[in-house]
């Protein structure tokens, strides 16, 4: 009888995670375990062994123990291991300094390739990000805040440094670069407006699925979007992120948006990948903004000061006719948006007076930095009216603030001063 207590007290010490599905594996495996051994000792014609089977209740609660242990020895080795944790992908990324990945929209006319290298001591050093919409090809090389933009289509390269534009980039990387992504996610969950669920497939050898829900427009930067949905698929012995399933909320459903594909993890690009300069064309026309100050500085003004005085100082260059001083004010990260801004927007009206300049205020989200609306008395093709403006500013680079974009409304006449 001791060896049954013994026997006993093994089987109450063997412990796992509860699980419906081997739990109900467990029963099956027992059950036929144990008519297999009652079948083999009560079958007719064997009327020795069910004479002694009365006499044989320790051995056979042994045996039954034995096979409990050796069920749970090969159902449950797997379980016992640690649940899935978003930081164990955090923990297998810390050291790897090359990123590889593709991403492939749902229709087929839409796709991007980025590459991202991290420097010895763990800083982001360079990003490359291949696009091509239907036959028109882009690539964009971003490193230490200056981006160079190659587009095939209009034969140019464009080199510039512009917050905004570099702070897209990072967000970027902060979202699908797994080094950060993860980081990123944690973050969101404890803002709100993003919801994580982890779940833990009962294979051990199958992928660990991470769903993340986006509430509408907190998806992208400065971009309305509706509710999204990312399922990010883990390996589950490198902990490594294999694949990003891209969906979007649409009459009720969610349906594919695309799916990032994580090609390479660790493997050292080709020398020159991150120079676009050597791809370009021999006749390709080349825009270098990097030395103008785009904007106006800062210094010691608060943001709501800034905002003003650079819509201010945008308006009176516009009113002197002074197109390349408000060009410059209003800031432009390629050269031949300076001349579309002047061709479409500042020649055709003349403004005449500004008569407010109001409080700027936060936009509503995704947009970023201030709106600043205002009242200007403009002439257009010889009449004179009243118009409200809305400025939306925001940091360009080296502490600088720039104009990001203009709306124009006229005020009906019964509400003209």
């Amino acid at each position: 009888m001791r060896k049954d207590r013994e026997i006993e007290e093994l089987i109450a010490q063997v412990q796992y995670r509860s699980n419906s599905a081997i739990r109900a594996r467990i029963r099956r495996r027992l059950e036929e375990s144990w008519q297999r051994r009652t079948r083999t000792a009560t079958r007719p014609g064997n009327a020795f062994e069910a004479a002694w089977i009365p006499k044989l209740r320790p051995v056979a609660f042994a045996a039954a123990a034995l096979i409990v242990l050796g069920v749970l020895g090969s159902l449950l080795h797997r379980s016992a291991s640690p649940a899935y944790a978003l930081e164990q992908t955090m923990a297998a990324v810390k050291d790897i300094r090359y990123f590889h990945f593709r991403f492939q929209g749902g229709s087929k006319e839409y796709d991007k390739e980025a590459w991202i290298e991290y420097d010895p001591e763990g800083s982001l050093r360079n990003v490359r990000v291949n696009i091509r919409t239907g036959d028109v090809k882009q690539a964009m090389v971003w490193s230490q805040g200056i981006t160079q933009y190659l587009r095939w289509h209009t034969n140019d390269l464009s080199i510039f440094d512009d917050q905004e534009y570099t702070d897209k980039v990072l967000f970027f990387v902060r979202r699908y670069d797994p080094r950060q992504a993860i980081g990123y996610l944690r973050e969101r969950v404890q803002d709100d407006g993003i919801q994580v669920q982890i779940g833990q497939p009962a294979d051990g050898t199958a992928p660990i699925t991470v769903t993340v829900d986006y509430d509408p427009n907190t998806y992208m930067i400065d971009k309305p979007m509706p509710r999204m949905r990312e399922r990010l698929s883990v390996d589950p012995a490198s902990k490594l992120i294999r694949r990003v399933q891209v969906e979007t909320l649409a009459e009720g459903r969610y349906v594919n948006s695309g799916v990032y594909e994580y090609l390479d993890y660790s493997r050292p690009f080709a020398p020159g990948l991150f120079d676009l300069k050597r791809e370009a064309p021999a006749d390709m026309s080349y825009s270098v903004t990097t030395g103008i100050a785009m904007g106006i500085e800062q210094g010691s003004l608060s943001d709501a000061e800034v905002a003003v005085q650079l819509v201010r100082g945008f308006l009176e260059a516009w009113a002197a006719k002074d197109y390349e001083r408000a060009a410059q004010i209003h800031g432009y990260m390629v050269t031949g948006e300076a001349q579309s801004l002047r061709d479409k927007v500042l020649q055709r009206k003349n403004i005449l007076r500004v008569l407010s300049i109001d409080s700027p205020a936060a936009p509503e989200r995704p947009l970023t930095g201030l709106l600043v609306p205002c009242t200007v008395e403009y002439e257009e093709n010889g009449t004179s009216k009243i118009g409200r403006c809305e400025f939306r500013v925001s940091k360009s680079s080296r502490d600088r603030w720039r104009i990001r974009d203009l709306q124009q409304k006229e005020t009906p006449p019964n509400s003209r001063p």
